[in-house]
């Protein structure tokens, strides 16, 4: 890693502000700071966030059990298509799958790559397919479960 960095340090995440003879020193996101010495530092397994060239959402939704088999086919069409016509979802890695039978949903799993590196823009590329879900959802005459 360098200065500038993001990382994941043991069971930390910080950036990189400093790297001394001795020590390295990082900055957590709830701002504390944290100096690790550098012998411990290169025994750790540390995760390079900043060198990602590109971001993964993941969802379970989980529909009401009143849903029927055509609602439910019907919405997976429409999730795939929507990733995979989505601007900022890198091509061929959508997964939209039913993947089971929850306490008190039909469980469907979302997935995609965001492409981007950048933590904000990525959130912003979540959220929009959050939202298109949603109107997915309703469009399928379905909706989400209530747990108990």
């Amino acid at each position: 890693v360098r200065i500038g960095e993001t990382c994941r340090y043991g069971n930390d995440v910080g950036t990189v502000e400093e790297i001394g003879l001795r020590s390295t020193r990082l900055r957590g996101s709830d701002r504390t700071v944290t100096t690790v010495p550098n012998a411990d530092f290169s025994k750790m397994k540390i995760v390079n966030l900043s060198r990602r060239d590109r971001l993964l959402t993941r969802t379970t939704l989980g529909l009401r059990y009143e849903t029927t088999p055509d609602q439910l086919r019907y919405l997976l069409t429409r999730l795939r298509e929507m990733l995979a016509a989505h601007p900022r979802v890198a091509v061929d890695t959508p997964r939209v799958r039913f993947v089971g039978f929850g306490d008190f949903a039909l469980n469907v799993e979302m997935q995609a790559y965001v492409a981007t590196a950048d933590f904000p823009e990525f959130l912003a590329v979540q959220e929009d397919i959050f939202l298109r879900t949603i109107d997915l959802v309703a469009q399928a005459g379905t909706g989400f479960a209530r747990s108990s």
